[in-house]
């Protein structure tokens, strides 16, 4: 029987003890390489909306994302928070909500789900139904050995620029092209015209 392990540093004990009363799989409290929640060949990462919001703007969120990938079959990314939380959380950020939906288009184009639930107690229910189907598809063994493959500073600045409204590939590129960082782009932007002009799509490179 495959066993759940839940990460040693998700310090929450709600989150310790999500599977405290089932008693159909094992669960395990140990330090994951990656991820917060393993089962076999799936890792799920939890994000708060707070967290969430801070994390896609960190190049380090991006590189566990990789690793993640390239290690696991199946990644999935709970995000932990009510659909109430996530608007007052994004309401006043650069592109608001727009922008927490321009982040879940990046995990699709990714082949990575994300799935929002307004309860932890829905959030349980979920994984041990996903448990069961991964369990009845046949036992899956977690990789050996974490293996971490280094990204381009570049590539990871591109991902996180991606998760703004109305930026692709080409955008991306242009913008760190001319701005040299992603910290100078959004200073850039102080300015509630330039802001307006980018997200409204008249944007144009100098």
């Amino acid at each position: 029987m495959t066993k759940i392990v839940i990460d040693t540093r998700e310090r929450l004990a709600a989150i310790q003890n999500l599977f405290s009363k089932q008693k159909e799989f094992e669960v395990e409290i140990r330090k994951l390489e990656v991820g917060d929640i393993e089962f076999g060949n799936l890792i799920v990462e939890r994000k708060s909306a707070t967290d969430l919001l801070n994390s896609v703007r960190d190049e380090r969120f991006w590189r566990n994302l990789f690793t993640m990938r390239e290690n696991y079959k199946h990644v999935l990314i709970w995000i932990d928070a009510s659909r109430k939380d996530l608007r007052r959380e994004w309401k006043f950020r650069k592109g608001g909500y727009l922008t927490y939906l321009g982040v879940l288009a990046t995990f699709a184009f990714h082949q990575v789900p994300a799935c929002q639930f307004e309860s932890r107690r829905e959030a349980e229910l979920f994984f041990l139904y996903l448990f069961r189907k991964l369990e009845k598809g046949g036992r899956s063994e977690p990789p050996a050995r974490i293996k971490k493959k280094g990204r381009s500073l570049d590539e990871l600045r591109v991902e996180c620029l991606r998760t703004l409204p109305g930026v692709g590939f080409k955008k991306a590129e242009e913008i760190l092209s001319q701005y040299g960082s992603i910290t100078s782009f959004i200073e850039s932007l102080e300015e509630s015209s330039k802001y307006y002009e980018f997200f409204y799509g008249k944007w144009k490179k100098k």
